[in-house]
């Protein structure tokens, strides 16, 4: 039997069958090449390296500074006593020397001033003040001895001299107590009493001394009325070398605020 020449169903069938084998194969192609053609997927290693720990900030402590104390021979020194073209000062030993060599002056407690030094063989003696640049030097015997600023040393007083100032008369006081005491005499406070920077009542008080408070009479004193009496000022040396002024005694009563020392 001959076949019939020409297209048939068939034939269609199986070239669409061929078309979709094709294009399934090409699209499988396709979707290979863009993969491969895709760069590899980047895995983020985790750093195993340990960060430095931070330590806290702390507040930067400022350097401590320690003053150092100044030393004596820096502090100012009061001017040297006049004349002083022969005079120096001894750093060494903080006295005033001579020309000579020979120890003239100190500084006094407070360090404002100078004081005469007393010399070895004179250390047994009385020293008294008149509170400014006066002092003098006196013994049981009746031995006098003054500084002299001009020559800057002791000088002694001639006996006749030393005679007539002990027969210097105390200055009647009308309205005050007999006066007990004298120039020289050593003195003690009976009853607390005020102790002033100049005589009598004002704006002068510098603070009450106790009884049995140890006390110099330095110079002849003041009678200054007051009231309906007077009070009699006396210039005194306390042990601490402060120099001020008490009256003797209240001014009515027969009792004293200061009384010599027996």
């Amino acid at each position: 039997m001959n076949k019939k020449g020409g297209f048939t169903s068939y034939d269609g069938f199986k070239l669409i069958i061929a078309l979709i084998l094709l294009f399934a194969i090409l699209a499988l192609w396709m979707t290979s090449s863009n993969r491969s053609g895709d760069s590899l997927p980047v895995v983020e290693v985790p750093n195993t390296e340990v960060a430095p720990e931070e330590k806290p900030e702390t507040a930067q402590e400022e350097p401590v500074v320690v003053p150092v104390a100044e030393e004596e021979g820096d502090s100012e020194l009061p001017p040297l006593p006049e004349p002083s073209e022969e005079l120096s000062y001894d750093t060494e030993s903080d006295f005033i020397l001579n020309a000579d060599g020979e120890v003239l002056y100190a500084l006094n407690e407070d360090g404002t001033g100078w004081v005469p030094v007393i010399p070895d063989d004179m250390k047994k003696l009385d020293l008294s003040s008149d509170g400014y640049d006066g002092w003098t030097l006196n013994d049981e015997d009746g031995a006098k001895y003054i500084w002299d600023r001009d020559t800057h040393s002791w000088l002694e007083v001639p006996q006749e001299d030393v005679a007539e100032e002990d027969l210097t008369e105390i200055p009647e006081c009308a309205g005050a107590a007999s006066p007990q005491l004298s120039v020289g005499d050593d003195a003690e406070v009976v009853s607390d009493v005020n102790f002033r920077s100049s005589p009598g009542i004002g704006d002068n008080w510098i603070t009450t001394l106790r009884a049995g408070s140890q006390l110099k009479i330095l110079g002849e004193p003041t009678c200054l009325p007051y009231g309906n009496g007077a009070y009699l000022w006396w210039q005194l040396e306390r042990e601490n070398g402060a120099i001020g002024w008490t009256a003797e005694s209240p001014i009515s009563g027969t009792n004293y605020f200061i009384a010599p020392v027996e």
